[in-house]
C-alpha cells in the first residue's frame, strides 16, 4: 500500500474528481492539481476528467477507474500498477511515470495526442501471456521510454522514438476485436533499440516505418498492409517479414544484418508488393541463406500431402542494388521488371520464378547461380567476369547466361 495520502482525504479535490459538474460550477475550467495522492479503492466511472495535473501520485487496483473521457491532463512522475480505462483520451501526457507488472491501461477509440515521455514500463515476467498492456484505440507516442515485457498498441497510429524495448509485443486492432470496421495502424519506430524478440505477428497495418534502429529479432508473420513498408539505416539480427496481404511499396535501404549469436540467424521476406526496392543491404557473418520472395504470393504449399504451386501475382518492379548477401534465395518470385545492379552474392537462387523483363548489371555471383524452371520474356544480363568454375543451373529455363 502506498504511504501517500489517500485520494478520499483530499477534500474538494476529491469531490471535483467524483463530480465534474460540481467542479465546473465552482471553479470553471481552472487547472486542478492533485499531488502526492494514492488513488485506489474508489470508483470513478462514466465521467470526464479534464484540465487536471497529477503529480507524484500512485494508481493501484482494478477496474475502479473507467472514465468516458480524459482531456488535457498531465501525469508527472506517477506510478501505476492497475487496470484502468481512461475512456477517449485527448491531449494527455505521461512524463517520467512508471508502470509495473501486469497493468492493463487503455484509452478508447478516437484517442489522439497521447504521449508517454521518459517513462518506464517494468514487466514482471517473460511469459508473453502475462505481459502488461498499454494501449490506445487511436494515436499514441512513446518517446525516450524504457520498456521490459509489455505489450503496446496504437490502433490508428503508434510512434516509438528514442526508446529501449526489451521483449516487446506490438499489437494492432483486428476483426475479432472490433468487427469488420477494425482500425489499421501506422507504426513509426525511430532511433530505438529493440532487445530480444519484438513480435508484430498478425499486425494489421497501413504503413510500417523503422528508421535508424538496432534490433535483435523482429517477427512480422502474417502482417497485412494497405500502405508501405520502409526500413532504413537499421542494424538487425533475425528478420522475419511474412506479409499476408499486399503492401504497396516495400523498401529496405542501407541496412546491415548479422547473427546476434543468441539464436540461429534467419533473414526471410515474403511479400506481395507493387514495388520493392532493396539498396545497400549487407548480410554479414552468416552461412545461412537469405530468403527473399516478392510477387508470387505463397508460391508453394503442401495441401493434403501434395505440393501445390500457386500462380504468381506479379510485382510491378523489383530493384536490388548495392547489396551484398552470401547466399540469396529468390525462388517463386514474379515481377513485370526485375533489376539487379551493383550487387555481390556467393550463391543466387531464382528457381521457378517468372519475369517479364530481367536485368542483371555489374553484379558478381561467384559460386552458383540457379535459374531452374525460371521463365523470362526479355533479359539483359551482364555479370562481372572471372568465375569460370561457377555452377550454373538452367534446366527448364529460357534464361541465357552470358559466357
Amino acid at each position: 500500500m502506498s504511504k501517500k495520502t489517500h485520494i478520499s482525504q483530499l477534500g474538494k479535490s476529491f469531490e471535483y474528481l467524483q463530480n465534474p459538474v460540481l467542479r465546473s460550477q465552482e471553479i470553471g475550467e481552472q487547472l486542478l492539481i492533485i499531488k502526492d495522492a494514492f488513488v485506489a479503492d474508489i470508483t470513478f466511472s462514466k465521467i470526464k476528467w479534464e484540465n487536471i495535473q497529477f503529480v507524484n501520485c500512485d494508481f493501484a487496483g482494478g477496474y475502479q477507474i473507467k472514465l468516458d473521457e480524459l482531456n488535457n491532463c498531465r501525469f508527472i512522475e506517477c506510478n501505476f500498477e492497475a487496470i484502468i480505462n481512461w475512456g477517449t483520451q485527448t491531449n494527455v501526457q505521461f512524463l517520467r511515470c512508471k508502470t509495473y507488472g501486469g497493468s492493463n491501461i487503455i484509452g478508447d477509440r478516437g484517442s489522439k495526442n497521447v504521449i508517454h515521455e521518459e517513462c518506464e514500463f517494468i514487466g514482471k515476467t517473460e511469459d508473453r501471456n502475462n505481459y502488461g498492456f498499454i494501449a490506445s484505440y487511436g494515436e499514441v507516442t512513446f518517446s525516450q521510454c524504457h520498456l521490459t515485457w509489455f505489450s503496446l498498441m496504437g490502433s490508428t497510429a503508434l510512434t516509438i522514438i528514442d526508446c529501449k524495448l526489451i521483449g516487446a509485443k506490438i499489437l494492432t486492432d483486428n476483426l475479432p476485436n472490433s468487427g469488420p470496421d477494425f482500425d489499421r495502424s501506422s507504426i513509426y519506430i525511430k532511433g530505438s533499440v529493440l532487445i530480444g524478440l519484438t513480435k508484430m505477428i498478425n499486425a494489421n497495418l497501413t504503413n510500417l516505418t523503422i528508421l535508424n534502429t538496432h534490433y535483435e529479432s523482429i517477427d512480422l508473420t502474417n502482417a497485412t498492409f494497405t500502405g508501405d513498408f520502409r526500413m532504413e539505416q537499421c542494424q538487425g539480427g533475425n528478420t522475419k517479414i511474412l506479409v499476408k496481404e499486399r503492401a504497396q511499396n516495400f523498401t529496405i535501404k542501407n541496412c546491415h544484418m548479422q547473427s546476434n549469436s543468441k539464436e540461429k540467424f534467419r533473414f526471410y521476406i515474403a511479400c506481395s508488393a507493387q514495388t520493392a526496392f532493396i539498396d545497400g543491404l549487407k548480410i554479414q557473418n552468416s552461412s545461412e541463406v537469405a530468403e527473399i520472395r516478392f510477387g508470387a504470393q505463397g508460391g508453394i504449399e503442401i495441401e493434403n500431402g501434395v505440393e501445390v504451386i500457386y500462380p504468381p501475382e506479379f510485382a510491378r518492379k523489383i530493384t536490388i542494388s548495392n547489396t551484398s548477401i552470401p547466399q540469396f534465395n529468390f525462388e517463386y518470385s514474379a515481377a513485370n521488371y526485375f533489376l539487379i545492379k551493383d550487387c555481390e552474392f556467393d550463391r543466387a537462387n531464382f528457381r521457378k520464378s517468372r519475369y517479364n523483363k530481367l536485368e542483371i548489371i555489374n553484379t558478381r555471383i561467384s559460386r552458383q547461380i540457379d535459374f531452374t524452371d525460371t521463365k523470362v520474356d526479355e533479359q539483359n544480363i551482364e555479370f562481372i567476369a572471372g568465375f569460370k568454375n561457377r555452377i550454373e543451373l538452367t534446366d527448364g529455363s529460357n534464361v541465357r547466361i552470358p559466357r
